[in-house]
């Protein structure tokens, strides 16, 4: 999980380059946590499914892409909303492709899941793929942001780690990414991916027991070792998340 082919090998270092994006970003955040000292677990979408102790979580990160969910993964997500978790979605496609599990297989049972359905859930949907660029700051005074001195409209992460073969450009607003829509009740754009077509709108809803973070870009999690913003805004999220 993820798979990966034997050209995937992991040396030690973010800078490695490796065969597979997905692969990559898992190793990223992993180090990442690692480097910071923050304690983690790693979930599979079963235990999302089944595992009782992830509601005990203080934050969950789906990471990279979250594309395939069932209607057990979605009832427990809304659980955990409910009883004020905290969620960070650092990753693109979110929740897009309904799933039944059994054993160890998955079967795709809708291709698409009804935007109405999840749109206030996540606070964005997919809208486009194959290209990548940095965000630009939308409203520097969010506590996201705090600790930074940024302004409004300035570029951040712009080198990214995580190339996709066949995507043009660089920024961690890319490959697929998702952006808000008319069902995004409640949430609030803090950055937007520059994309010369459709670009990640980077997103937040607080008027919840807890509150949502999506970052709605699978190339996100690239920049989280070399971009000094989306480091910050990822410790800023858990530093608050394990605070309250």
């Amino acid at each position: 999980r993820p798979m990966v082919s034997n050209q995937d090998i992991i040396e030690g270092d973010p800078g490695t380059v490796f065969g597979s994006h997905l692969l990559r970003s898992e190793w990223e955040m992993a180090a990442f946590l690692d480097e910071k000292k923050i304690d983690y677990g790693v979930f599979s979408d079963k235990d999302m499914e089944d595992d009782p102790i992830l509601l005990d979580s203080d934050v969950i990160i789906f990471n990279t892409h979250s594309e395939y969910w069932s209607n057990k993964m979605i009832h427990r997500y809304k659980q955990y909303l409910n009883a004020g978790g905290k969620v960070i979605f650092a990753s693109g496609n979110n929740v897009f492709r309904k799933v039944r599990l059994d054993g160890k297989a998955m079967s795709v049972i809708s291709q698409n899941i009804k935007e109405t359905h999840i749109a206030d859930l996540v606070g964005t949907k997919l809208v486009g793929d194959g290209n990548a660029a940095p965000y630009k700051v939308m409203d520097k005074t969010h506590w996201i942001f705090d600790g930074l001195s940024v302004k409004n409209g300035q570029k951040f992460g712009i080198k990214n780690l995580n190339q996709v073969d066949g995507m043009s450009g660089q920024g961690a607003s890319g490959w697929e990414v998702d952006s808000l829509s008319k069902y995004s009740d409640g949430f609030k754009c803090l950055a937007k991916g520059l994309n010369p077509k459709n670009g990640a709108d980077m997103v937040i809803k607080e008027n919840l027991p807890g509150w949502v973070f999506n970052a709605s870009s699978i190339t996100f999690v690239g920049s989280l070792n070399v971009d000094e913003v989306i480091s910050k805004i990822m410790i800023n999220l858990i530093s608050q998340a394990i605070s309250q």
